[in-house]
């Protein structure tokens, strides 16, 4: 809503021929003085009345002159208030003190993004990665490692972590890399450089063999490990490939395109050739494409890759991060809840402390132990696993998961796109939980959605959804139906899972009363919410 149409209405109606002069920052305001000629000023909104204070007490403003057209109280104002939200009826005033209330965000003169609830989204075939068939065809079974597991050769651990070796020695990969030469790369290239692993040294030596036979000559291009790559190396080169197996967000690639050209001039011709891409977004992988062709010669670089499926992000603010956090912070905080005896409370803690310490590989259990699981039918694997379900790794399920997340987060439609926007946010419908209802997919969305997208305190519709399908879980956790509990339980303790603060408080107070008969780490979980 922009403030000057509202303002230049009201001088119509008064007959008045003031000038309006807008100001959209406190900067802009700090240099003003009050005018010699009669003048009103008018703030758009404000929760404190600071802005009006500052323009009284410091900058000389007559109180009488200043207005606020949306403040959040009367009291303690020494401007006029045309709305103050404390004055509305009873039945709003509560909603405010349970949290409920609308949420603003102020973009110069616009209240936007949250000023209305936000676009729920449900996941379905539109949402399907183009690649996705491929990649649990080929690397599905076998190719993924353990949840945040360290790849060889590197010091820091991977949420989805492939390996290099399985990729390299893809049969389907070979065949892709020696038409890609055929077609792509340019005859000049005599060094090929690989990445420090297996499977991205064998990619290297079946590039140099293709490129030897094909040009007929009688020296095979020299194959070359990053970590012996030397101005030297490259000092007679005519042409450089560059090969990695598994490239991620393509990291490694920047940097040797980085030595690259302090070792070489830019006419000498290169080529980065990539078999698996795991960037967070396509636009990402695009970026990357971009810094690696182009150069300071009149012609670009080339750039190949076999396949690429975005994952989403892959750093340090992960869900598992934030449950070691929540973990670290337990154990340090005193508790005390009403109606909970503090030895069940201390034990119930305990345990859930204990279940995230040992699950940063994988999921929460279900509330009697045993592992998060899957049924067949789940309409992103197709028939790739039909009869072979039991052998797809955990890991397997999240990055399917997670690449239809971000497929949706870089989906071109607005309609189904899970992309905010500056005037409007989106989350997950709580529909996604009852249709992808088997507890491995729910703690699969859960842990790979960003936290916005699980933030449903700005809408009370979802908000009460959402509190009703989780009391039903909570209530049934001893059955399939709820065996999913304690990782929805560890989001909303961790903060990831958001509703509005009397649904919160409401699921709370009622799942203690459940549970408060016995120690146990779901009982743990609901106690650490806020």
């Amino acid at each position: 809503m922009g403030i000057y149409s509202l303002v230049r209405e009201a001088l119509t109606f008064a007959g008045s021929t003031a000038s309006v002069h807008s100001f959209h920052s406190y900067e802009e305001l700090s240099e003003l003085s009050p005018p010699t000629e009669p003048y009103c000023v008018v703030i758009s909104a404000s929760t404190s009345g600071g802005m009006a204070r500052t323009l009284r007490d410091e900058q000389g403003f007559e109180a009488e002159r200043l207005m606020t057209l949306i403040d959040a109280s009367r009291t303690g104002r020494y401007e006029k208030v045309l709305v103050a939200l404390d004055d509305v009826d009873p039945s709003y005033r509560k909603q405010l003190v349970d949290g409920t209330e609308t949420q603003i965000e102020l973009f110069g003169e616009h209240f936007s993004s949250k000023a209305k609830p936000p676009r729920a989204v449900t996941l379905g075939q539109p949402h399907a990665p183009k690649r996705l068939h491929d990649f649990l065809e080929e690397l599905g079974i076998g190719g993924v490692l353990n949840l945040n597991s360290t790849p060889r050769g590197s010091s820091t651990s991977r949420l989805v972590c492939m390996d290099s070796s399985v990729a390299g020695n893809n049969p389907q990969l070979h065949h892709w890399l020696n038409a890609e030469i055929s077609w792509r790369v340019a005859v000049a290239i005599d060094h090929v450089i690989h990445a420090d692993d297996v499977g991205s040294k064998n990619l290297a030596d079946i590039a140099a063999t293709k490129l030897h036979a094909a040009k007929d000559s009688i020296t095979r291009p020299t194959v070359t490990a990053y970590a012996d790559l030397s101005p030297t190396t490259l000092k007679s080169s005519n042409g450089v490939l560059v090969v990695q197996a598994v490239a991620g967000d393509g990291g490694l690639l920047r940097e040797i395109s980085r030595d690259l050209r302090e070792f070489l001039k830019p006419h000498v011709p290169r080529h980065f050739l990539a078999g698996l891409g795991l960037p967070q977004s396509e636009e990402t992988w695009q970026r990357l494409q971009q810094f690696l062709v182009k150069n300071a010669s009149s012609r670009d670089y080339g750039f190949s890759a076999w396949l690429v499926l975005p994952i989403g992000s892959d750093g340090t603010t992960s869900a598992w991060q934030a449950y070691s956090d929540l973990a670290a912070a337990a154990q340090v905080r005193s508790l005390s809840i009403a109606g909970v005896d503090s030895s069940v409370l201390e034990s119930s803690v305990q345990q859930a402390i204990q279940l995230v310490q040992g699950a940063f590989g994988g999921f929460l259990p279900t509330n009697a132990g045993a592992p998060l699981g899957l049924t067949d039918g789940f309409v992103f694997f197709g028939k790739v696993f039909d009869g072979r379900l039991d052998q797809v790794p955990v890991s397997t399920t999240y990055a399917t998961v997670a690449s239809v997340l971000q497929a949706a987060r870089d989906l071109a439609n607005p309609t189904n796109q899970l992309k905010p926007t500056g005037y409007e946010s989106v989350v997950l419908s709580p529909e996604n939980f009852l249709r992808f209802n088997d507890n491995l997919l729910q703690a699969c969305i859960l842990r790979a959605a960003h936290p916005s997208e699980l933030d449903y305190s700005s809408s009370p519709h979802l908000s009460r959804l959402m509190k009703e399908f989780l009391l039903k879980l909570f209530t049934r956790h001893g059955h399939a139906y709820g065996a999913a509990a304690l990782e929805f339980a560890a989001a909303l303790a961790a903060g990831r899972l958001r509703l509005a603060a009397n649904h919160r408080q409401e699921l709370r107070e009622k799942t203690i009363q459940l549970l408060a008969g016995a120690s146990s780490p779901l009982l743990g979980f609901i106690c650490l919410m806020e």
